[in-house]
């Protein structure tokens, strides 16, 4: 099982170095976003799922989805300097990714984004809301 697991990570560690390795060049490449979420939940800590976040560009709907921690750190991987993409105007949102509710959202201008650079993201608050945990169907724990 351990060897196992050490391959995993080693392969996965290669298809990071890999996808950092394509396409980079002075112009373009992957950045990141950096950020943070909090997300309440009416059921407590315990029943929380993962929040997604995504960005949204608001003129030609690409849109770049990730996933926050347990503690609602994220990380988004978005393309830099792509010709045609107004890094002016986007929007980072928190959704939940069973119901697909957005639960906040916060514009963000990613014109500083760089190759293989940071932004900080905004930090997205919001309330997830469960309102047939007392009688669960097949979509819980979600924000209905």
């Amino acid at each position: 099982m351990q060897d196992s697991l050490s391959t995993d990570a080693k392969t996965a560690a290669g298809a990071v170095s890999d996808a950092a390795a394509l396409g980079q060049t002075p112009s373009m490449g992957i950045g990141i976003i950096d950020g943070q979420t909090s997300i309440t939940n009416s059921q407590g800590p315990v029943l929380s799922a993962l929040t997604g976040v995504a960005a949204t560009d608001g003129t030609q709907n690409d849109t770049f989805t990730s996933l926050a921690d347990e503690a609602g750190h994220y990380d988004l991987l978005v393309p830099a300097g792509v010709p045609g993409l107004d890094y002016s105007d986007f929007s980072v949102l928190a959704y939940d990714p069973v119901a697909g509710k957005v639960l906040a959202t916060k514009g963000q201008s990613l014109t500083g984004l760089n190759p293989g650079g940071t932004l900080n993201g905004p930090t997205l608050s919001g309330v997830c809301t469960d309102l047939d945990a007392s009688n669960p169907d097949s979509d819980d724990p979600d924000c209905d």
